[in-house]
């Protein structure tokens, strides 16, 4: 992609309104069984108009593959747990998503994912409220980033994993 980044929410515009994306994980791995402590995704903040209303939620498969049409996009399996992200994103920082501790323990209750597709909607905004962010096509140390961590197997252990967005 030639753009520097991608827009999050609801855009009055002749081409754009509902603005949905997704950012995939992939070299995941031990996550069935565990118990999520800790899971958020980061964006690099870009200029954007309002606070816009988003859902979150992940691709409910154990290795989702990255949709390259609407129409695949709007196929995909979600998991039912969602996460509100109902906020404006401070521009030229990371900035840390609402808890995705529910969502992300979905997937470990079902399966041992490969990849984690983190999804995000437009949730019922239908004047301009959107955020841009960074994308790994455009610039890499600026990506979405995945950061959970989990106990595994009961133990009082805990591993850390940050996750940076593949191809």
């Amino acid at each position: 992609s030639t753009a520097t980044g991608v827009n999050i929410g609801f855009h009055e515009h002749a081409s754009l309104l509902a603005l949905e994306v997704f950012e995939r994980f992939t070299s995941v791995s031990g996550l069935s069984g565990v118990t999520i402590d800790v899971a958020y995704v980061s964006l690099y903040g870009q200029a954007g108009s309002g606070s816009p209303l988003t859902k979150i939620r992940a691709n409910d498969a154990a290795a989702p593959v990255a949709p390259t049409t609407t129409a695949e996009f709007n196929a995909l399996v979600v998991t039912t747990a969602g996460v509100d992200w109902d906020a404006a994103l401070t521009a030229n920082v990371f900035n840390d998503s609402p808890s995705l501790v529910a969502v992300i323990q979905e997937l470990a209750d079902s399966f041992d994912p490969s990849a984690i597709q983190i999804l995000h909607f437009n949730d019922g905004a239908t004047t301009t409220n959107y955020q841009s962010c960074r994308q790994y096509d455009q610039i890499s140390t600026q990506a979405a980033k995945l950061h959970i961590e989990y106990t595994a197997g009961g133990a009082n252990t805990k591993r850390s994993q940050a996750i940076l967005i593949g191809g």
